[in-house]
């Protein structure tokens, strides 16, 4: 800050002889006056001025316009403060301030234009402020040519708010006749401007603007422009000021931050009754970025926290407005005050201000004109899913674990598929809570044989709600955590098979036709072995049944695979047959598994049944039904039957 002492020393030279304190004119000194301030209850203060015109003052802060050369006002017990903020324009140099009686002056400032006065209970005082007409130099150049007066201004910048740049910031500014940038909580040096009006600008700062502007001494401020919500691409404010030959003026301007608003709602989705009522915490952050023509300014950040208390679907609650400066972009998260819950949705209002909210966490911009944007999280109350998984035989035989060495895929809702292994569980799932669909993705030999939501948590299995053999199965998951979860087992069994046993000759003329023919079937399963007879009689010919074929009924075969993953394979024979002549020619087989061994395969003749030969075939069997047909023939001719 500059010393203004030496400013007015010149201006004390040409102010006019100062009337003499005490006058009766000054004083109304009448006996009357006398006894009425004897009786006066509160102490009082006579402001006067030196010369004609129009002049305004304050006393305490309240206005007060001189029109008459004297006029009392009531003061105040203790310290007052009388200050002169308007004077005619000829008359707007402040020579002198007195004070009647001197004891009464605590202090005064010609550069504030302000006195300092201290009265008692029923005191009184007279402040006269004397101001000197304004002279117009014209100097004049060696040339013969004139020119203009010239006094000086310093524009100093200051910040109303703690959000306003402050120290190491330089702000731009344009006055009549030049540029210049102004470090915060600084002054300029004295700026050599011509004498009358000069008009002080500030750049375009935006969401900064000037917020009030004061001068030194006060009266040489004409007018002033405060920025606003339209101030954005242009201009912050400023202010026109009143420069006299010789005068500096100081023109002190404040900033304020323009706020918009942002509010953080909550709204709660289908089937979460249980929630309403509940506060839910919310943290946020802001920044924004200072214009580059605030030189040296980093980013502003603000941070805070709020709550709101949820309503019951389908309403919606919001947190009361939140400031942040105009344009700053927000980032808001939901807390965990509330247990089992989950952000699924999160909407911008307006939907452009959405700056990339994802995954529970709002990003957004405040407007840039002072209105309020939202962010309004929905949530999801949640619950806990666990999958088991158990491989068994086919209930057909005693049941065998198979859980040893297979493992099954499933997925929840559509999510990621996970494995689980037979015998085993996976982990708690969070799920939303509601109706949850678990998938198994079947493999190889096995077939889903019973889905069930027994446990210590469902008892009566009441928490299915699909069908006990349904893939997909849908399911019942309670609001909660791990202690209420749903189980959900799926039991699949090895795939088993059936097949049986078919007779037929080669042709009609082989004459086999009501030949009687015995077959045996064997296999082992779980160390345990199973046979059995079967004999067809070949069926009369027929058009619809050249080969009179017939087939025995269906006959349980071992599952698919052993508790290895190998195949069990299923030995069948044709006996030896009385019947003379005949042979077998062919062994066939139909179904999804593969033969083992034929013995009519590779050899240079058919099997003569009729010797004694036995007609061997084994197969692994495939799940499902799987057919073996034995053809026979006569012998030929050429052959003899001993």
């Amino acid at each position: 800050m500059h010393n203004k002492s030496r400013r007015h020393s010149a201006l004390l030279l040409l102010v006019a002889p100062v009337v003499a304190i005490g006058s009766s004119f000054l004083v109304a000194g009448s006996a009357s006056a006398t006894a009425q301030k004897t009786k006066s209850i509160k102490p009082t203060i006579t402001v006067c001025k030196s010369v004609a015109g129009a002049f305004r003052f304050t006393v305490n802060g309240k206005a007060l316009a001189l029109h008459a050369q004297c006029a009392a006002v009531t003061a105040k017990a203790g310290v007052n403060h009388v200050t002169e903020i308007s004077a005619p324009a000829s008359y707007r140099n402040l020579a002198s301030i007195s004070v009647s009686p001197s004891a009464a002056r605590v202090s005064s400032s010609l550069r504030t234009a302000t006195v300092t006065v201290k009265l008692a209970a029923h005191g009184a005082a007279t402040v006269r402020f004397v101001n000197a007409k304004v002279v117009t130099q014209v100097v004049t150049r060696s040339s013969g040519s004139p020119r203009q007066a010239t006094g000086s201004i310093e524009i100093c910048k200051y910040g109303y708010d703690h959000w306003v740049p402050g120290n190491g910031t330089s702000w731009p500014f344009t006055y009549t006749g030049g540029s210049v940038s102004v470090s915060f909580n600084q002054c300029t040096s004295p700026l050599t401007v011509d004498a009358g009006t000069v008009t002080i600008a500030e750049g375009d700062v935006y969401p900064w603007v000037v917020q009030s502007v004061s001068t030194f001494p006060p009266y040489a401020l004409s007018s002033v422009s405060l920025g606003s919500y339209a101030s954005i691409g242009g201009s912050s404010g400023g202010a026109t000021v009143t420069v006299s030959a010789g005068q500096d003026v100081e023109v002190n301007v404040w900033d304020q931050t323009l706020p918009s608003y942002f509010k953080l709602c909550k709204t709660l989705a289908n089937n979460q009754g249980s929630l309403a009522g509940s506060t839910f915490d919310y943290s946020y952050t802001w920044s924004i970025t200072p214009p580059a023509a605030i030189v040296g300014a980093s980013p502003i950040t603000g941070s805070g926290s709020t709550a709101v208390t949820a309503v019951a679907s389908p309403g919606s609650v919001c947190s009361s407005g939140i400031a942040a400066p105009a344009g700053a972009t927000i980032t808001a998260w939901e807390g965990t005050s509330v247990p089992y819950v989950s952000v699924t949705n999160v909407a911008i209002f307006p939907a452009s201000d959405n700056a990339g909210s994802a995954n529970g966490t709002a990003v957004f911009t405040v407007p840039t004109d002072g209105s309020v944007s939202s962010a309004t999280f929905t949530n999801d109350p949640l619950g806990y899913i666990e999958v088991c998984k158990n491989f068994y035989e086919t209930p057909y035989w005693d049941s065998v674990s198979y859980n040893g060495n297979n493992s099954a895929q499933f997925s929840v809702n559509g999510g990621p598929s996970f494995w689980v292994a037979g015998g085993a569980c996976s982990a708690p799932i969070e799920v939303p809570a509601g109706t949850a669909t678990v998938s198994e993705i079947i493999g190889s030999n096995f077939y889903l044989w019973n889905v069930s939501t027994f446990s210590a948590t469902d008892v009566f299995g009441t928490r299915l709600l699909s069908g006990d053999t349904v893939n997909p199965a849908s399911v019942v998951v309670p609001y909660g955590g791990v202690g209420n979860e749903t189980v959900v087992t799926f039991t699949n069994v090895v795939d088993p098979t059936q097949f049986k046993i078919c007779k037929q000759e080669t042709s009609a003329d082989a004459n086999l036709s009501g030949g009687t023919f015995y077959f045996t079937w064997s296999y082992s399963v779980d160390e345990s072995d199973y046979s059995g007879d079967v004999a067809l009689t070949i069926a009369p010919v027929t058009a619809a049944n050249p080969t009179g074929l017939v087939c025995s009924g269906l006959i349980w075969g071992p599952p698919v695979v052993d508790t290895s993953g190998d195949p069990i394979p299923v030995a069948i024979s044709e006996d030896p047959t009385m019947l003379p002549g005949v042979q077998l020619d062919s062994i066939g087989y139909q179904g999804n598994g593969t033969v083992k061994y034929d013995s009519t395969y590779g050899g240079t003749d058919p099997v003569q049944v009729s010797l004694g030969d036995e007609g061997g075939f084994c197969m692994d069997p495939g799940a499902g039904i799987n057919v073996v047909t034995f053809t026979n023939g006569s012998v030929g001719a050429s052959q003899t039957i001993s």
